[in-house]
């Protein structure tokens, strides 16, 4: 029996070692595991992202009044909210060190850092409170490379529970972290909103609002007079439901590149335009356009499957502030805010 302890013991500690051994073998540095994380993302003013790579610039969030705006050193817009709060909210704050890259990669990780990666610094106020720079996703596409001043090579970074690389929350690419809404106010800064439809000249209005006394008018475009039967709650919440419009989310519509393509949108027929005038005394109009079946949309169909190839699903916006660039914008957002004028008047 007593032969028997010494194996029995032998086994018990070869175990013991193997298992922190094992336990211990992607974190084989004296870092913390939350060295890259961001601590109090809430108190973050501004942020910025540069890319290692010249051609793909940088872009730079700044917090105005509680507002995101995104510039790139020529344009300034208001911030897509839901990727930045995405990125600023979701992600910085659950970065996990999960191993610094071994000595065989070391080196290639890092040229690869230096030539492609992307600088992120947050700010409070002026001063810089967090730095990490962000590179390509591991080859298991489960992890990403990242590098932190403090640290002397990159190293692999996860965040626990999210299967993926975190590269695509790094972009430099300011047409993608502009806001969705092609319009985004708030209903007491309306003055009037006016739609008009070139091809129905009858079915045009204009509602001006009184917000003192929380009543809204309908008037003829056509001749200004007061419609008085219009229905007061339905003028009011065609306000509140036409202060936001949203369009398609990513890259620029490929038609903005095929210079042909676009000119005969701009000079083909109209579908409706639609003017927001300010209490600040500006004014913002979208124009919409039909989208022929085809390219970037596709034709509904009758419930026996033959297509509808008058109909389609998506319109082409332009906005005032940007009279040569087109956007794509879905039917589901249009079609409450396509009223006739007889939609309000009491039947």
């Amino acid at each position: 029996m007593r032969r028997l302890k010494i194996p029995i013991l032998i086994g018990i500690l070869a175990i013991a070692v193997f298992g922190l051994l094992w336990k211990n073998q992607n974190n084989s540095s004296d870092w913390s595991s939350d060295l890259f994380r961001l601590q109090s993302p809430e108190s973050i003013t501004a942020i910025l992202l540069s890319s290692n790579d010249p051609g793909k610039g940088y872009v730079k969030f700044e917090q105005v009044k509680g507002r995101w705006y995104v510039s790139d050193g020529q344009n300034r817009y208001p911030a897509d909210t839901q990727s930045l709060n995405d990125l600023l909210h979701w992600a910085m704050p659950r970065l996990r060190l999960k191993n610094p890259v071994p000595d065989a990669s070391k080196e290639t990780v890092t040229r690869e850092l230096a030539l492609t990666g992307t600088k992120a610094v947050f700010y409070r106020g002026e001063q810089a409170v967090h730095t990490l720079y962000v590179g390509s996703p591991t080859p298991t596409q489960e992890s990403t490379y990242m590098y932190a001043p403090d640290t002397e090579r990159p190293c692999v970074i996860e965040i626990p529970g999210f299967t993926g690389y975190l590269t695509p929350y790094f972009h430099t690419d300011i047409q993608q972290w502009r806001s969705v809404y092609l319009v985004d106010v708030e209903v007491s800064d309306i003055q009037s909103i006016e739609v008009q439809y070139p091809q129905q000249a009858e079915a045009g209005f204009c509602i001006e609002q009184d917000p003192s006394s929380f009543s809204a008018q309908l008037r003829n475009r056509y001749q200004g007079e007061i419609m008085a039967e219009a229905q007061t709650g339905l003028l009011l919440g065609y306000l509140e439901m036409s202060k936001r419009l949203s369009r398609e989310a990513g890259e620029n519509a490929g038609i903005n590149n095929n210079p042909q393509a676009k000119k005969e949108v701009l000079e083909g027929p109209v579908l409706a335009q639609i003017t927001y005038r300010l209490k600040d005394k500006s004014t913002q109009t979208l124009t919409l356009y039909p989208m022929p079946v085809g390219g970037e949309t596709y034709s509904l169909e009758t419930r026996d499957g033959r297509p509808k190839m008058n109909e389609t699903d998506l319109y082409w916006a332009r906005h005032s502030s940007e009279p040569e660039r087109l956007w794509v914008i879905q039917a589901v957002h249009l079609q409450n805010r396509l009223k006739r004028r007889q939609d309000f008047l009491n039947r």
